[in-house]
């Protein structure tokens, strides 16, 4: 009878050894090494009747990828023996729950990144705009208004206006033929073999308000 009780027990302790193990196993670092419950047989040995591996389940905080790595480790250290036990599967469950939050929080994260990546090009993009800067005609009527600034030599001699209408008109036709206006200044010659310069209706406007030509 004695035998009997011995080979029982002896059946039992390998069978709660290789179910903890199976935990541990597969836990890797997650999982404590295993403790058991023993009793003492009619030899006088003691045999494992119960066992338990301890499995970190807490949470990465502020990872949610890395806590859904980590709960994913769980579940199948708790699944991991040929018959898991009812607590082996409700901890299995319970991690496959904690997935789904983790889950969700990863999607909020993500989402917030991409719209704060948005903003910050959206933000960049509008301070690239190039300041177009004044007209062609613009910078004429300036340059005429100020004479002063550019042609301080002119200012002392005669005939001073006649040369700042000259150098105008060559800067208004030079800076319409850089800024592409799709309007043309081409130069004559009237029959007293004169230059005579052709510009728009709208710059001769300027000129003559300027000049009371």
């Amino acid at each position: 009878r004695d035998q009997a009780v011995i080979e029982k027990l002896k059946a039992r302790d390998r069978e709660v050894r290789a179910h903890e193990q199976a935990h541990r196993t597969a836990g890797g670092p997650l999982a404590s090494p295993p403790t058991y419950e023993t009793v003492t047989g009619p030899d006088g040995r003691q045999y494992a009747v119960a066992g338990e591996v301890q499995i970190d389940s807490s949470p990465v905080r502020g990872d949610p990828e890395a806590t859904i790595r980590k709960l994913e480790i769980v579940v199948r250290a708790a699944l991991a023996p040929a018959e898991p036990s009812p607590q082996d599967r409700q901890v299995a469950q319970q991690a496959r729950l904690e997935i789904i939050r983790a889950r969700q929080e990863l999607q909020q994260q993500n989402a917030e990144e991409l719209e704060a990546r948005q903003n910050d090009n959206s933000t960049q993009s509008s301070s690239d705009i190039p300041d177009p800067g004044d007209s062609p005609l613009e910078q004429l009527q300036e340059e005429l208004q100020n004479p002063g600034e550019n042609n301080s030599e002119n200012n002392s001699e005669p005939g001073t206006n006649a040369s700042l209408f000259d150098q105008a008109i060559d800067n208004f036709r030079r800076a319409e033929q850089t800024a592409d206006l799709g309007r043309t200044a081409p130069v004559q010659t009237n029959d007293n073999n004169e230059d005579q310069v052709d510009i728009s209706d709208e710059a001769a406007e300027i000129l003559s308000a300027l000049f009371g030509g």
